[in-house]
């Protein structure tokens, strides 16, 4: 089956044998491949959900977000063996840099995962009983697969994803109340208004005006999702990308985690012992994020109904691309309009 196998820890000389769950020793510390990565969207839940993994014993959760594939350098190749060291090399050490492992960290405790068979003919390694994660949503649409694919190929990709017109909206109001850039200073309907051909049914993108704002055109592209998971699957096999809808999640985030345990081959843990219900009446572990959420203005109904007729293409797509990949972890549960 395609469910995680307990890693390995790894001596220094045995980098080049690393594979995503394995941990290898440096000088002082030890460094982890994740074995889970959760790739996007932004402004779609990633960080609830990393809260929640973060209470798995099983979990080794880098916490944050890395931006290691979204930023390494142009040209960055993987095209030989050497290549491939020296990219797994970086990424181990970038991803590892603010927080440092412990052999006894990784490996102390009971096993929670099954060892994979050639494992136990592997001599005396000792084995992870730790399955590192972490994440960063703009891995969605911006980093390239192929690097990830290169150095990990059988790392699980988690992808969290938001009704497309609700998260624009909810991503062009973060930058005005954060006062991020000069891209998001006029109201929601101007830059919709900029962006967009309306006189086209569905509206689509004024690539001209939008050549010079860059971060602009990002927020409308960015709910394209069937456009991006197709660039994964193109590295990755369907059966090792799971994608969940916020909405679903935030509804039953107990029924969400077991359904993504069971995908993983993870255990299932008891969550109820830790969750408590938020103001809002949403079920929450530790410091979460809808806690603390201000309330946004509605953008004009208009504006939402543009959006709307911009996204429909795109759901569509999608939603042939996730039957025809299984690619959805609740698939009984519609997709949220």
């Amino acid at each position: 089956g395609m469910s995680l196998r307990a890693g390995r820890l790894l001596p220094r000389d045995k980098l080049p044998d690393a594979r995503a769950g394995d941990c290898v020793r440096g000088k002082r510390w030890i460094y982890c491949l994740p074995a889970v990565i959760n790739i996007g969207a932004q402004k779609a839940g990633t960080g609830e959900l990393q809260t929640w993994l973060e209470k798995h014993p099983a979990m080794l959760v880098h916490g944050g977000e890395v931006h290691f594939f979204d930023t390494v350098e142009n040209g960055a190749a993987c095209d030989s063996e050497s290549e491939r060291d020296i990219l797994k090399l970086k990424y181990l050490r970038f991803l590892w840099r603010r927080r440092r492992l412990t052999a006894e960290a990784v490996t102390s405790g009971p096993l929670m995962l099954p060892a994979s068979p050639d494992m136990l003919d592997a001599g005396e390694l000792p084995m992870v009983n730790k399955v590192a994660f972490e994440k960063t949503p703009a891995y969605m649409d911006v980093a390239d697969p192929a690097l990830l694919a290169c150095i990990a190929p059988e790392t699980k990709l988690l992808v969290m994803l938001r009704e497309p017109v609700a998260r624009t909206i909810s991503a062009y109001q973060m930058c005005q109340s954060m006062k991020m850039g000069r891209w998001c200073r006029d109201p929601m309907e101007e830059a919709v208004a900029f962006a967009m051909h309306n006189h086209t049914d569905p509206p689509t993108l004024n690539q001209q005006a939008l050549q010079l704002r860059p971060a602009l055109r990002r927020t409308f592209t960015l709910g394209f999702y069937s456009a991006h998971i197709s660039r994964w699957l193109v590295h990755f096999p369907g059966s090792s990308m799971r994608v969940q809808w916020v909405e679903h999640f935030k509804a039953d985030p107990f029924r969400g985690m077991w359904a993504a345990e069971n995908f993983l081959g993870l255990p299932n843990h008891d969550y109820r012992q830790q969750a408590t219900k938020n103001d809002a009446g949403l079920w929450v572990v530790g410091k979460s994020k809808s806690n603390n959420r201000k309330a946004h203005t509605p953008a004009r109904p208009a504006t939402t109904q543009t959006l709307r007729r911009f996204y429909a293409p795109w759901q569509h797509d999608l939603r042939t691309l996730l039957a025809s990949h299984n690619l959805s972890l609740l698939p009984d549960l519609p997709i949220p309009q």
